[in-house]
């Protein structure tokens, strides 16, 4: 569903979508306390401040922490790319030590993988589609290294460096495919809508005689949520939404001569 919602509508379309349905309920749950249970509401005050505070708390804490972590994904996602592409950029640096046609094919390699990086691997992780951690590009640009031979032993040290940007690249491409696969399990988003209703319902049953004062409280509480919970879902996946990883490293530096 999260997929979904991001794969389909621009970041402050689902901003506004979530908050308000958070923000609604909230006015729902509101009108049904005040309608239906506010004759039982002075006797069971007397423990809710309390209960709702331990919970709020709680709840508080589980919401925070886990946009921290999501939000540290996030960071380690951009630096998986950086670093794919940063291996990229040496490969293509410690080539010049070649001749003519060994460094035009390791370039032609190179460019064949970034321009199907960005231009056919990004929009499918942008849409909510796996990649394949093999691909056409990925085979030909190890093949391309593998079939160098040095003839000095200068060219030896470089072409060592090489493999080791290989792996380096191969290693940060795995990284950034698993992580564009992975998404928060639906018990996780059944915690934070869980939690997130039964904290509106405790505001909503605070015994508070002024309804424009209970309303504003309850609002301020289902629009909190609504961000909160908008925020997780765009973090949850990190090359999608508006917070979404950019390619524009393959764009950068050494590899700008590619495009």
């Amino acid at each position: 569903m999260s997929r979904w919602l991001l794969s389909h509508m621009p970041g402050p379309t689902l901003v506004l979508l979530v908050v308000g349905v958070f923000a609604l309920t909230g006015a729902i749950l509101l009108a049904v306390v005040r309608r239906f249970v506010k004759p039982y509401l002075p006797k069971l005050n007397e423990g809710l401040p309390v209960a709702l505070g331990l919970y709020g708390a709680i709840y508080g804490v589980i919401l925070a922490f886990s946009i921290v972590v999501l939000w540290q994904e996030l960071q380690t996602s951009r630096t998986d790319v950086a670093g794919e592409a940063t291996a990229l950029s040496q490969l293509v640096r410690n080539a010049q030590v070649f001749d003519g046609e060994a460094r035009a094919a390791v370039d032609g390699a190179v460019d064949y993988y970034v321009h199907d990086v960005v231009e056919g691997e990004w929009p499918t992780m942008k849409a909510g589609k796996k990649v394949a951690v093999a691909s056409q590009p990925l085979e030909n640009l190890i093949s391309t290294i593998q079939r160098q031979t040095p003839d000095s032993a200068k060219e030896s040290v470089f072409y060592g460096d090489m493999v080791k940007n290989l792996d380096e690249v191969i290693l940060n491409r795995r990284q950034r495919i698993e992580r564009s696969d992975h998404s928060l399990p639906p018990i996780f988003y059944a915690l934070v809508l869980g939690g997130g209703l039964a904290v509106t319902l405790l505001v909503c049953m605070l015994e508070i005689e002024s309804l424009v004062t209970h309303f504003f409280l309850a609002m301020a509480v289902s629009v909190l949520l609504g961000f909160s919970a908008a925020l997780i879902v765009t973090l949850d996946h990190p090359f999608m939404g508006e917070l979404a990883v950019s390619p524009h490293v393959f764009k950068e530096g050494v590899l700008q001569r590619f495009w």
